[in-house]
């Protein structure tokens, strides 16, 4: 049995981000894995069973409201971490488990401490599709971001390009059993070696990959990140 706990997907879910949860099932429905999702709203009591836990991104106030739970969310994610549990953390999702986030008003919202580091807000805010690697794979996806992490921490993606004259940058984190990323739209659906990764952590178990129903998968998110290689010039 596999566990998905999906964090606040009414209140941080602007991007599409369920699609990761939807991803993560279906590619374990394909290989007779049983599944089961738990949704947890601000405010509701957080799983402590959960194999892994997946945040999405929002606007800042739904970040804000967020915010004002974010003890609870501490402390369910620092039990789970120590009983080897994932997370996946998407956009403004990624920001809420850093130290705290910094506004442009001067404000701040205090983070779960899950990610050392800061969030700030950039000068542009950087929006549109990527390519770059991660893990060892060709992963690509669009970013909307207001935001970047300040972190010491090593990046979930490597080689970040946004087109043919951009330079090479990094994106998210990667440490323990912690993935943070910018990528929305959604993120695992485009990457299925990332979601395969996640499924296979949780099971423990070399996955059967015989699915026609993978396979017709794989092959649309390879189409898809190849169509954004060629329409950035990479």
């Amino acid at each position: 049995m596999v566990h998905l706990v999906h964090l606040f997907p009414q209140t941080l879910g602007l991007f599409g981000d369920s699609g990761n949860v939807l991803a993560l099932r279906k590619r374990c429905e394909w290989r007779g894995i049983s599944v089961r999702v738990t949704t947890v709203e601000p405010g509701e009591l957080i799983p402590a069973n959960g194999g892994l836990y997946l945040i999405g991104s929002g606007s800042s106030s739904a970040v804000r409201l967020v915010g004002e739970h974010i003890r609870e969310l501490r402390d369910a994610l620092t039990g789970a971490l120590s009983q080897d549990a994932s997370i996946l953390a998407v956009g403004a999702g990624m920001h809420l488990l850093s130290d705290g986030i910094a506004w442009a008003d001067g404000s701040r919202t205090e983070g779960a401490g899950i990610i050392t580091g800061e969030s700030r807000p950039l000068a542009q805010r950087q929006v549109g599709e990527f390519v770059g690697t991660a893990r060892g794979t060709f992963v690509a996806g669009f970013v909307n971001t207001g935001h970047t992490l300040d972190t010491d921490l090593p990046p979930h993606i490597t080689d970040v390009s946004f087109g043919a004259q951009s330079p090479t940058g990094v994106d998210g984190v990667e440490f323990g059993t912690v993935i943070g990323t910018h990528s929305h739209g959604s993120y695992l659906p485009m990457n299925p070696e990332i979601a395969d990764d996640l499924v296979a952590r949780m099971t423990g178990t070399p996955l059967d990959s015989t699915s026609e129903f993978l396979a017709r998968a794989n092959r649309a998110a390879e189409h898809a990140r190849i169509a954004i290689r060629e329409r950035i010039g990479r």
